[in-house]
């Protein structure tokens, strides 16, 4: 992996600042006068900061090693800030990654949006409606919504589904704005959520196909479309709603091969998707091959230009932001708070299903005293607007939406819908490009209910555990049904864990399902972040809060540092 230490020490006190909240002026926008330049504009209308990185280090597994290799505390304030989940980050406004640059960048997003659905609106009185009109509204329609999610979902408190009718939600901007400012009330996360809803609903039914764009893979089309209608439907527990969607796109399972035994709970004969099924075939072509990308092991690069390919079937929604993420998870290189070096080797190499996943030929470690090993998803460009000085901004290819998280959903849907074997077999079509070639084999290494409960067993024991906690009481099942359910969970975050690492999915289910962690900073301090801990909301950055925006509180936490 490159390792530009020089440039990104010199480029580290001169990143461009964030502009203010809600956007930027109308500059050029005003002259948005042909359909060929509102679909110009919508290329603005995808934020061009990325979430992953301000939420990674938040996570389970992460540990602080003290130092990073390139003989500084840390490089990247904002990985500290996430580590200890600060409230506000100590490095301020003007870092590429961080709180507040992606809330800016979020709802410069949004301005984009409504700029370009504001002259949709006038080209159409003058000129008419027209084809590529409505389909830039459908798409402006959906980058609004998508933006907004994002900030409703990490900066509200989204995931306390029985009062969304009281907890405040995020400003919803629908107005092209004049100034820099605008009044927006927070209103409710369920107004929010409506407000989403609604531009979700109408975003599909007019966005245009791949067809209609040179670089589809960097636009809304139908099927990232149904990936981000079948996300929210997933963190809203609308299960019905993620096998709609889901099924749009993949097939269901239709041809078992049954080798004559029994399912241990259901007591229904055990069944594997055969060789010929439809979903294991479509699988092989449109989720992220891992086997293949292993092959590329001897070239980190490489791995990362594969993973986020355009070329990729799985990959339906790619952004390319400006962002340090393929730096801030290359070990303690640049940031001595990482994913702790043993969870990472548990992770690419141990699940449920008996064989060691693939992962773990795609993983880096380094020379020189490097402690922690990366997954090497990401490949940076670097831009130099000073080649002597070593100044310039990094931007990295990365995924939005994949398929893959539309399959894994369709698991959970299933799970929790009491449809056990409908869960598994999508299971068992998941695993196929993520173990071994050699290794695998459909009638050994696939799931069945005995292997995932003896697999489990510990933590379907534990009173202390989470899947057992308070904060889930009410949500599974009674007696071996709901044992069954909560290791078909268990399996399904695992699988999302390693499937999604540094994409940002990992802190989504920490909040989805209640998931206590406990940080230990290098002197032995440690905190841990509860489910009902105010921390594990992001605050509203501090630029909002001074225009009007209201505060979210910080007043429960139940173990500080």
């Amino acid at each position: 992996m490159r390792k530009i230490i020089i440039a990104l020490i010199a480029s580290t006190g001169v990143l461009s600042g964030c502009s203010d909240f809600l956007g930027t002026d109308p500059d050029n926008r005003t002259y948005i006068d042909t359909p060929e330049k509102v679909s110009a504009l919508l290329v603005s209308a995808y934020p061009s900061s990325t979430f992953y990185s301000v939420v990674d280090a938040r996570c389970d597994g992460f540990v602080d090693y003290g130092t990073a290799i390139a003989g500084v505390n840390s490089l990247f304030t904002y990985q500290e800030d996430a580590f200890r989940w600060r409230e506000y980050s100590l490095a301020g406004e003007g870092a590429w990654d961080g709180y507040e640059p992606y809330w800016s960048a979020a709802y410069e997003a949004v301005a984009a949006a409504n700029h370009a659905l504001e002259a949709i609106d006038e080209l159409e009185k003058t000129h008419g409606q027209t084809t590529q009109l409505e389909h830039s509204h459908g798409e402006a329609l959906l980058c609004r919504a998508y933006a907004h999610f994002c900030l409703l979902s990490l900066y509200s408190d989204f995931f306390d589904l029985d009062n969304m009718a009281s907890n405040p939600g995020i400003p919803y901007a629908t107005d092209p704005e004049k100034t820099t400012y605008a009044e927006y009330s927070r209103e409710t996360v369920a107004v929010t959520l409506s407000k989403v809803l609604q531009d979700l609903e109408d975003g599909m039914k007019i966005v245009g196909s791949a067809s209609d764009y040179n670089e589809p893979k960097f636009h809304f089309t139908p099927q990232s479309a149904l990936a981000f209608a079948t996300r929210v439907a997933l963190f809203t527990r609308d299960y019905q709603n993620v096998v709609y969607y889901v099924n749009q796109f993949f097939p269901t399972p239709s041809l078992f091969d049954k080798p004559g035994t029994s399912n241990t709970i259901t007591k229904t004969p055990v069944r594997f998707p055969s060789e010929s099924d439809p979903c294991r075939i479509f699988c092989r072509s449109y989720l992220t091959d891992w086997n293949k990308i292993s092959t590329y092991n001897d070239n980190s690069d490489k791995i990362g230009q594969e993973f986020a390919s355009a070329g990729s079937n799985a990959n339906l929604l790619l952004s390319e932001p400006m962002t340090a993420i393929g730096r801030t998870i290359s070990a303690n290189l640049y940031t001595r708070y990482t994913l702790n070096e043993e969870v990472f080797t548990k992770l690419t190499t141990e699940n449920a299903t008996g064989a060691d996943w693939v992962y773990s030929n795609c993983a880096y470690g380094y020379s020189g005293g490097a402690k922690g090993k990366v997954l090497a998803k990401y490949y940076e460009e670097f831009y130099y607007s000073d080649i002597v000085e070593g100044i310039g901004t990094a931007y990295t290819k990365l995924p939005l939406f994949r398929s893959d998280e539309m399959l894994l959903a369709r698991a959970e849907a299933n799970t929790m819908l009491g449809k056990f074997d409908e869960a598994l077999d999508d299971l068992n079509c998941f695993i196929e490009l993520r173990i071994p070639a050699d290794d695998f084999d459909i009638a050994t290494t696939s799931l069945t209910q005995a292997k995932i409960l003896s697999y489990y067993s510990a933590q379907l024991n534990g009173a202390n555990t989470f899947i057992n906690s308070d904060f889930n009481k009410g949500r599974f099942l009674d007696g071996e049904q709901g044992r069954l359910q909560k290791a078909l969970i268990l399996t399904i975050l695992d699988f999302r864990r390693i499937e999604f690492l540094y994409e940002g999915q990992r802190y989504y289910d920490i909040l989805r399902w209640n998931i206590p962690v406990t940080h230990r900073d290098n002197s032995g301090q440690t905190s841990t972040l509860t489910p009902d801990d105010d921390r594990r909301i992001l605050q509203i950055p501090q630029t909002a809060i001074l225009a009007g925006v209201e505060a979210n509180p910080m007043n429960n936490i139940p173990q500080p540092w």
